[in-house]
C-alpha cells in the first residue's frame, strides 16, 4: 500500500485568521506495480510544478513588491496585525523553518519541526528592517530553496515530519504547502 498526500487551495475559507483552507486529502491506494508508477509520476509531477511555481515567483514578485510605496509597505492596518513589510518577513521565517525540513526529514525520523510565527515576526524586527535588505533575502533564500528541493531524490519525497497539528506529513507535502501557504500571504501584499 502507498501512502500519499496532496495540499490544494480550498475556494471554502475555514481557518483562522481569513486563511483559505489546504484541503488534505491522504489517499491510501492497492495499486498493481504498473498503476503505481504512473501515480508515482503524477506525485513527482504535481511537486514539480510547485517548484517551478516557485522559480515563476522569484522572478516575478520582486518587481512589484519594490513597487509598493514605503507608507503602504509599513501600514499596520491594527495593531495586533502584520504590516505588508511583516507579511514579507513572515514568508522569510517560513522559508527558514521549511528549510529545517526540507533537509532534516530526508535524515531524521519524522523530525517535529514548527514555529511561533507571531514570536519569529517580533523577535525577527522584520518591520524595523530595510525593505531592500528583506526583499533580497526573500530571493536568495528562496532560490536556494528552489535548489535544495529540486535536488530531493525521489524516495526522500515520501518521508515524514511531523508540524504544529501534531500529524505527520510526507517532505512531498511540505514542499507543495510551502509554495500554497507562499501564495496566500503573497497575495495580501500584492495583487498579480
Amino acid at each position: 500500500m502507498l501512502d500519499i498526500e496532496f495540499a490544494y487551495p480550498d475556494p471554502i475559507r475555514t481557518w483562522r485568521r481569513s486563511r483559505p483552507a489546504i484541503r488534505k486529502r491522504k489517499t491510501l491506494i492497492r495499486l498493481s506495480s504498473a498503476s503505481l508508477k504512473i501515480h508515482a509520476k503524477y506525485y513527482y509531477m504535481s511537486i514539480l510544478n510547485s517548484l517551478q511555481r516557485l522559480e515563476e515567483l522569484t522572478q516575478t514578485i520582486p518587481p512589484l513588491l519594490s513597487a509598493i510605496p514605503d507608507e503602504e509597505l509599513n501600514h499596520k492596518p491594527q495593531p495586533n496585525k502584520w504590516s505588508k513589510k511583516q507579511i514579507l518577513g513572515h514568508l522569510i521565517d517560513s522559508a527558514a523553518n521549511n528549510h529545517q525540513r526540507f533537509v532534516r526529514i530526508q535524515y531524521e525520523k519524522e523530525p517535529l519541526i514548527y514555529y511561533d510565527q507571531d514570536k519569529w515576526n517580533l523577535l525577527n524586527h522584520h518591520q524595523d528592517l530595510d525593505r531592500k535588505h528583506l526583499l533580497e533575502f526573500w530571493i536568495i533564500y528562496n532560490k536556494h530553496l528552489l535548489q535544495l528541493a529540486s535536488g530531493i531524490a525521489n524516495e526522500n519525497l515520501a518521508l515524514k515530519g511531523i508540524g504544529k497539528d501534531g500529524q505527520p506529513k510526507t517532505l512531498g507535502w511540505y514542499i507543495e504547502d510551502y509554495v500554497v501557504h507562499m501564495e496566500h500571504h503573497l497575495k495580501q501584499i500584492v495583487e498579480y
